[in-house]
C-alpha cells in the first residue's frame, strides 16, 4: 500500500474558498487539542484522588462506602463473596485508591480489579497444588550405646510422621521409602533422643548416651508383691548384680554364692549350694533339734511361694534376683519368710517385639575332688601302726569274741589280724606275714580311678519369643546333662517354660505362665560314706585287676561256721566297683506349675489384680538290682532257713 502526500493548496472544494478551508482546518486542530487536554486531566485527577478515614473492626462493605462517599467509584460484587471477608482495622490519610484497596484486601480470600470507575470484587481463586518430586531411600542402621553395645527397643521414626520402627536385640534397624531429607528421631527410655538428618544415606548409625540423672544406678527392689526404688524400700534387701545372672550355670543359686552379704552357702560333693540366710531361724528351736529345722529360705518366682526350689527355675529365664533377710520379709510372707526370701522374677516377652530366637549351650569338664581334702587320712602304714597300738586297750574299739553270733561285728582288716591272733586261730607269725603284706600299701588311686568321676556339665537352652500389640509369648525349652563326681551317679533335666500377656479387653489383661519340668536321677554310684569306710591299705583290685573283697561281715566267723558255699548264693563277698556297675537306682521328680491371673483396669491408675497359683510335685524312685550285687544275694542268702543240726540250707 502505498502512500502519496497531498498539497492542500491545490485541492478544489466546490463553495469553499481557499482561505475559509485553512480557516477551518485550524480550527479543528484546535478542538482536537483542547479535547486531549480535558481527557488527560480527568485521567490524572482519577489516578491521583485522595482518600482520608479511619475504621475499626469494619465490615468491607463500609470501607466501600468510605471509598464511594469521598469519589465517583462503584462496586460490583456478590454478597456471599464479600461475607467471606474478615474485618478490616484501617487508617488512611491522603491515600490513593489501590494503596486503600490493598490494604482492604490484604490476607483476604478475596481479590479486585478495577475497571474505569469500577472495582470488582471477587473470590481468590485456589491453585492445583504442586506435587513436589520426592527421592525415597531405604535406610538400614543401626544404635549402640557409649561402650559400642547394642541397644534394643531403641523407637526410630520419621519427624513429622508416624512411620517408624524399633531396634532389634542386635540394635539394628531397616526404614523403607524415606525422603533422602527427611529427619529420623531416635528415643529409648533413659537414653537422651537424637535427630539426625538422612542427607540422601542409606547407612545411619546413632550412639546413645544415658540421661545425666540415669548415669547415677538406679536400683529397683521386688518384695514379690511389688517392685519399688532402692529409696522406698524398707528392711535389709540385696539386689544381685544383672552380670552376675547372665553368667552359664546350671542352676541359679550357683550365681548366688558370694553375691549377698549375710547369705550363707554350703556346697555338696557335687557343687550344689544350699543357703542360709542370716543364720538358723528360732521359730521351732524348743521342739525340734538343729537337724530337723528347715534352714533352707523362702523362694519366690513371679509373686507365688514355690515348693520345687531353685532346681525348678531355668537359670536362663531369671531376669531380676532380690534376697530380703530381715523382719520385712515376714510381714508379708509370714511365718514362712522366717528364714528370709529369695524372690526371683522371670523375663517376659516385649509388646511390639519381632520374633528372637535365642540358643544357649555350654559344657563345663570339672577336675576330680581333692580326696585328700574331702577323706582325710593317715596313711596305710600309719594307720596298720595306730590299730596295733590300740588293739586290746580298754579305751579303743571292742574286739570280738569270735562266735557265730558276731558274725556281723565288723572290723578293719589289722584289727581283724590281732583279733584272731589273741583268740589263738593264728599264730603271732602268720599275723604278721599277713600285716607285713598291707603295708605301704594306698587304694587312693584305685579310688581315683574306679570310684570317681570328672564332673561334667552339659545344658542347651532355646527360648522364642515376640509380641504384637496385643498378646506377647515366651517359649524356653531345657535340657540338661549332669554327671556328679562320682561314677555312675547322674541325672538328666528336661524343662519347659511358656508365658503368655494378652491385652483381652481395654479394660481386661490375662497372664500366663505355665512349667514342666522332668527330673531323671540315677544314683548308682558310692557315696563319700562309703569311701570313708575304707582302711587307707585296703585295695579294691588285685594286680590282675579282680575285685577283691570288702568284708560286710566278720570274715573268719563267716569262713568257721558258716557253710557259705551251700547258700543259693555261694558268693558273700562285696566289692563297690562291682556293685555300682550292676545296679539300677533311679529317682523321677515331676514338677508341673501353673500360674495364671487377671489384672483389671477401674480407673486410670487404679487396677485390681487377682492371681492364683497350682504347683503338683510328683516323686517315683526305683532300685534295680541284678544277682550280681551283694544286696540281692545278701537277701537271698539271708532269707533261707539254716538248719545247723543237719547243716543244711532251705
Amino acid at each position: 500500500m502505498n502512500f502519496n502526500a497531498i498539497d492542500i493548496s491545490k485541492i478544489k472544494i466546490p463553495f469553499i474558498e481557499k482561505g475559509s478551508l485553512i480557516k477551518i482546518l485550524l480550527a479543528m486542530k484546535l478542538t482536537v487539542i483542547l479535547m486531549l487536554a480535558a481527557v488527560m486531566q480527568i485521567s490524572a485527577k482519577a489516578y491521583t484522588q485522595q482518600f482520608t478515614f479511619s475504621e475499626k473492626n469494619a465490615s468491607l462493605e463500609k470501607v466501600f462506602k468510605q471509598i464511594k462517599a469521598q469519589s465517583e467509584y462503584v462496586f460490583f460484587y456478590e454478597q456471599n463473596v464479600v461475607d467471606k471477608a474478615m474485618p478490616i482495622n484501617i487508617n488512611v490519610k491522603k491515600a490513593s485508591l489501590k494503596t486503600v484497596l490493598d490494604l482492604c484486601f490484604e490476607n483476604q480470600p478475596l481479590s479486585y480489579k478495577i475497571v474505569g470507575k469500577t472495582v470488582v470484587v471477587k473470590s481468590v481463586e485456589k491453585s492445583l497444588p504442586t506435587i513436589p518430586i520426592i527421592l525415597n531411600l531405604d535406610i538400614q542402621g543401626r544404635v549402640i550405646n557409649d561402650q559400642g553395645e547394642p541397644l534394643e527397643a531403641v523407637s526410630v521414626v520419621i519427624k513429622g510422621t508416624s512411620k517408624g520402627t524399633t531396634t532389634n536385640s542386635e540394635g539394628r534397624f531397616n526404614l523403607t521409602a524415606v525422603d533422602e531429607n527427611a529427619v529420623l528421631v531416635f528415643s529409648a527410655v533413659g537414653y537422651t533422643s537424637q535427630e539426625i538428618e538422612v542427607k540422601g544415606r542409606k547407612i545411619v548409625i546413632v550412639k546413645l548416651s544415658l540421661f545425666a540423672a540415669q548415669q547415677e544406678e538406679v536400683i529397683i527392689a521386688s518384695t514379690g508383691y511389688q517392685t519399688i526404688s532402692k529409696e522406698r524400700a524398707t528392711g535389709s534387701f540385696d539386689i544381685i548384680d544383672p552380670q552376675v545372672l547372665g553368667r552359664a550355670s546350671t542352676n541359679i543359686a550357683s550365681r548366688l554364692v558370694g553375691q549377698v552379704a549375710g547369705l550363707q552357702s554350703k556346697l555338696d560333693v557335687d557343687g550344689n549350694p544350699t543357703f542360709q540366710i542370716r543364720g538358723l531361724t528360732t521359730l521351732f528351736a524348743g521342739t525340734q533339734s538343729a537337724a530337723q529345722v528347715n534352714s533352707d529360705p523362702l523362694i519366690v518366682v513371679d509373686g507365688f511361694a514355690i515348693e520345687g526350689g531353685v532346681s525348678s527355675i531355668n537359670p536362663n529365664d531369671v531376669a531380676s534376683v532380690t534376697v530380703l533377710k530381715d523382719a520385712a520379709a515376714s510381714s508379708i510372707w509370714g511365718a514362712r519368710a522366717a528364714n528370709g526370701v529369695i524372690v526371683i522374677t522371670t523375663k517376659k516377652a516385649s509388646k511390639n517385639a519381632s520374633l528372637k530366637v535365642e540358643l544357649n549351650a555350654f559344657t563345663r569338664i570339672g577336675k576330680k575332688f581333692d580326696l585328700d581334702y574331702a577323706n582325710p587320712k593317715a596313711s596305710g602304714n600309719e594307720t596298720i601302726d595306730f590299730e596295733k597300738f590300740t588293739f586290746g586297750k580298754q579305751w579303743a574299739a571292742s574286739t570280738n569274741s569270735g562266735s557265730l553270733s558276731n558274725y556281723s561285728s565288723l572290723m578293719p582288716l589289722v584289727s581283724t589280724l590281732l583279733n584272731e591272733n589273741s583268740l589263738g586261730y593264728i599264730s603271732e607269725e602268720e599275723m604278721n606275714k599277713q600285716i607285713a603284706g598291707y603295708r605301704n600299701l594306698s587304694n587312693k588311686q584305685q579310688i581315683y580311678d574306679n570310684l570317681i568321676a570328672n564332673p561334667v556339665n552339659t545344658q542347651v537352652n532355646l527360648r522364642i519369643s515376640g509380641g504384637g500389640a496385643k498378646m506377647n509369648n515366651s517359649l524356653s525349652l531345657l535340657y540338661e546333662n549332669n554327671q556328679s563326681n562320682y561314677k555312675e551317679t547322674y541325672s538328666k533335666r528336661y524343662m519347659i517354660n511358656y508365658q503368655s500377656s494378652s491385652k483381652v479387653f481395654k479394660w481386661l489383661d490375662f497372664n500366663l505362665i505355665s512349667m514342666f519340668q522332668l527330673n531323671e536321677n540315677h544314683n548308682n554310684g558310692v557315696s563319700m560314706g562309703d569311701i570313708s569306710e575304707l582302711s587307707p591299705y585296703q585295695m579294691l583290685l588285685d594286680k590282675d585287676g579282680g575285685y577283691l573283697n570288702i568284708p560286710q561281715y566278720y570274715w573268719p566267723v563267716m569262713e568257721r561256721f558258716v557253710p557259705m558255699s551251700s547258700f543259693p548264693y555261694p558268693s558273700w563277698t562285696y566289692n563297690p566297683i562291682k556293685e555300682i556297675k550292676n545296679r539300677d537306682l533311679k529317682t523321677n521328680v515331676l514338677n508341673f506349675r501353673l500360674q495364671g491371673g487377671l489384672t483389671f483396669t477401674i480407673l486410670k491408675g487404679l487396677t485390681f489384680e487377682s492371681k492364683m497359683q497350682y504347683e503338683r510335685v510328683i516323686s517315683d524312685s526305683r532300685s534295680l538290682n541284678n544277682d550280681e550285687t551283694f544286696e540281692v544275694r545278701k537277701s537271698v542268702n539271708e532269707a533261707s532257713t539254716w538248719d545247723q543240726a543237719t547243716n543244711t540250707i532251705k
